[in-house]
């Protein structure tokens, strides 16, 4: 007879880990293991199996969250992957929506990134990274590109124009690696910087670059799973404001705006919801890969904040990606990591 031990072994992978508040190779694109999507359907027959043995054990399967649309914490040892892009010669160039007091440093800018992919060798089974081209100055903010959940990918349509070939590449890393693809058609336009997958829940930010034909392309790509819009102001994405830092808390920008956003958040979510807020603006987004969370070191960490990072996370570690910031990039943007 199964256990439920068993059963919930079988499922562990995918289960959210919360808690309350107080050297890999890089893999380029010509040297991808083409059996990727092999495991990937194996992966997804054993899950099945589990939570129908689950279920009629009366256990119930915990949720599985995709890093690359802004996971909380989760049991899993390792993610499996992360995507990244280089820095181009161009990056200083890169699109903003207010001119930053010092010019951004390209060759700074590749040295953090750099710094940035090391930390994510050390917490993911493999990291993809592709080139970087100049005729896109944004194309390091890979986040923006393409929203993973299990095995479907949509591959997004920027709402800047200018950046709307930068998903070539990154629509064909994912088909090569066995991803069901998914499109958004004209004139729906969405970043992935405005997705934020959480409590079983899509939360999307009708921004200034992510429109309503956007966010039903993303419920069309993701059904069943809830999609609930947010509406975004003063601010470029959903993620630039806030993130989780756990199942029911999240650190937020001291906004008018962002305290909007988290009470939609927390109506929709009918769960009582922990928020600590931030004065620093761009010091909310925060990276969880698996359970580890990566804090931007650039922004005032003061002791309660660093407290607070060490209670909600198995592993705190600092990352500097100050010329990213000036580019309105936060840590999400870097990376699209994938459980």
């Amino acid at each position: 007879m199964v256990s439920k031990i068993s059963a919930i072994a079988l499922i562990d992978s995918c289960s959210i880990h919360s808690r309350s508040i107080g050297s890999q190779e890089i893999f380029r694109k010509d040297s991808i293991f083409p059996q990727f999507h092999i495991f990937r359907v194996l992966e997804e027959i054993f899950r099945a199996l589990g939570e129908a043995m689950a279920r009629a054990l009366d256990v119930c399967p915990a949720r599985c969250v995709a890093s690359a649309a802004g996971a909380v914490p989760t049991n899993s040892s390792k993610p499996r992957l992360a995507l990244v892009r280089g820095v181009p010669h161009t990056f200083s160039s890169c699109i903003t929506m207010e001119k930053p007091e010092a010019a951004i440093d390209v060759e700074l800018a590749r040295k953090q990134h750099s710094d940035y992919v090391n930390i994510l060798r050390e917490l993911v089974d493999h990291v993809v990274e592709l080139s970087p081209m100049d005729e896109f100055p944004d194309c390091p903010f890979i986040e923006d590109t393409a929203v993973v959940i299990g095995s479907k990918a949509l591959i997004t349509r920027p709402g800047a124009s200018l950046r709307r070939g930068e998903v070539e590449a990154v629509e064909a890393e994912l088909r090569n690696l066995g991803f069901e693809i998914h499109n958004v058609e004209p004139p729906g336009t969405i970043d992935g910087g405005d997705v934020l997958y959480v409590q079983n829940t899509l939360f999307v930010g009708k921004s200034m670059r992510t429109n309503s034909r956007g966010i039903e392309a993303l419920a069309r790509a993701f059904s069943p799973i809830p999609v609930v819009p947010i509406d975004v102001a003063e601010t470029l994405h959903l993620k630039s404001v806030l993130s989780p830092l756990g199942r029911n808390s999240f650190l937020a920008e001291e906004t008018f705006h962002a305290k909007q956003m988290l009470e939609l958040i927390r109506k929709a979510s009918m769960d009582s919801c922990d928020c600590v807020f931030t004065p620093h603006q761009g010091a909310a987004n925060l990276l969880w890969v698996g359970n580890t969370l990566v804090y931007p070191s650039a922004y005032p960490c003061g002791s309660d904040l660093a407290e607070l990072y060490a209670n909600s996370a198995e592993r705190v570690i600092p990352a500097n990606i100050s010329e990213f910031h000036k580019g309105d990039g936060g840590l999400t943007c870097l990376s699209i990591v994938i459980d």
